[in-house]
């Protein structure tokens, strides 16, 4: 009886497992932000356990994760609220809300060689995806608008020999777009006649995802990389106009393109050290290439064949010229019971099943700005911001043969106050200051079977 109950699991997990996947394959995605982290243990420690982390984690924080025996699905929920001001006003960031789905399945291929493949889904309460512009002139927070409201799809594969780890994988997903709208409005054969047409197109920016882990006893180490994500916007207009009698007849198109909510590629280095029984510490760095940003506002192209010629048929806008920037993240994790480290600092780990039944975290990271001062006709806002993350998890074990775990995750971020004052009077938004908060909460339920 017992074996049929843990087959019986398996196919249960496998059908969770498959949903997912099937209910997405129509819609659009790309890589979720990465402000926050993916799951409660992952936020809490600050995103800073790229060497050691759940299975689940496996594509988000680091694919080389997967590679572990048994079959895992987690679901979770998560929210922040952006309290960021300009001039002590508030600047008008939507919430960041959003159900959160991570799933992994791993075998034992011989006696040392492991295989595994993980798929994690973020979908926000919102919208699909936001498609955000604003006039560059403008205060704003670009980098904490439409970047966090994104549907999110990873998937990945890794392999595991002995005590060395890696996988890869990408954020992927089809693009949206095609003929939107057609109009055409017409009273008699020979009276007035109006025709348009609306092309939108939507597309998403395959990122690839790599990471590798090596076990050492009581140190681990672990890197990841991941692209730059970002939603590219298309949108055609095309009006058809022909009255009678009048000489402003002809054609008028507007084009609309830019990309909408970018996310730099990223590189993230780490190690974990075993400090004790059951008492774990996590440091790691995170290198972001924002010099490549391109500017988040749309460039606008417009033809007009009305025998009339507007004075500006094209709006194009500088580059952001962002700065790379270089984050450190620190955390600690402890378990209760755990256990025991190895006898010497390289030494094996015990084989065995973990035994623990609550956990322990904290997290903290520094996020410079990429957001160089602002002197011309731009008016990004910004600010280094300090992260720091606590949580918990408590382990039930078996319940109904699924191994389960409830764990929540809270955050609070604090953006440093910063004024600018550009040497003209006359340029917009002359000066102006901004600060801010954001506050996360995140509960997540997991489930095992081996």
């Amino acid at each position: 009886m017992k074996c049929r109950y843990r087959h019986a699991n398996r196919w249960l997990f496998a059908t969770c497992l498959s949903l997912p996947i099937a209910a997405l394959c129509t819609q659009a995605e790309a890589a979720p932000g990465t402000t926050f982290g993916v799951g409660p243990r992952d936020e809490a420690l600050a995103r800073s356990a790229v060497s050691e982390g759940d299975a689940t984690d496996c594509a988000t924080a680091n694919p080389a994760f997967g590679a572990t025996e048994g079959t895992r699905i987690r679901l979770g929920y998560g929210a922040a609220g952006m309290f960021l001001r300009i001039n002590d006003r508030d600047a008008g960031v939507a919430p960041v809300t959003g159900l959160d789905l991570a799933t992994q399945v791993g075998k034992k291929l011989s006696h040392k060689w492991w295989a595994g493949l993980g798929l994690s889904f973020h979908r926000p309460d919102l919208q699909l995806a936001r498609i955000s512009f604003r006039p560059a002139t403008e205060p704003q927070f670009v980098l904490y608008e439409a970047a966090q409201q994104r549907t999110a799809l990873n998937v990945i594969a890794a392999l595991r020999y002995g005590p060395l780890s890696i996988g890869g994988g990408a954020s992927f997903a089809l693009g949206v777009g095609g003929p939107g709208v057609d109009i055409g409005v017409g009273q008699n054969a020979n009276g007035p006649r109006a025709d348009g047409a609306l092309d939108i197109n939507l597309g998403y920016k395959l990122a690839p995802l790599v990471g590798v882990t090596a076990r050492m006893g009581r140190l681990q180490l672990g890197a990841s990389f991941r692209g730059e994500v970002a939603v590219d916007l298309s949108l055609k207009t095309v009006v058809q106009v022909n009255l009678t009698g009048n000489p402003l007849n002809g054609t008028t198109t507007v084009i609309v393109e830019g990309a909408s909510g970018y996310e730099p590629a990223r590189v993230d280095l780490g190690a974990r050290v075993l400090v004790a029984r059951g008492l774990r510490a996590y440091a790691a760095v995170e290198y972001s290439a924002f010099s490549a940003a391109p500017p988040p506002v749309a460039d606008v192209t417009m033809d007009v064949n009305l025998t009339t010629r507007p004075s500006q048929k094209d709006g194009h806008f500088v580059e952001p010229r962002f700065r790379d920037t270089l984050s450190p993240k620190l955390g600690v994790e402890w378990k209760v019971p755990a256990l025991p480290p190895p006898a010497t600092f390289f030494g094996d780990v015990p084989p065995a099943v973990d035994p623990w039944k609550f956990a322990l975290r904290a997290g903290y990271a520094f996020n410079p700005s990429p957001v160089p001062p602002q002197t011309g006709f731009t008016s990004y806002a910004d600010g280094g911001r300090h992260m720091v993350g606590v949580g918990a998890a408590y382990h039930f074990g078996d319940v109904l043969g699924v191994d389960l775990t409830l764990s929540f995750a809270a955050q609070f971020h604090e953006l440093e106050g910063r004024t600018e004052k550009k040497k003209s009077a006359a340029l917009p938004f002359a000066a102006y200051h901004s600060e801010g908060e954001i506050v996360r909460g995140s509960l997540a339920v997991e489930g095992f079977v081996r």
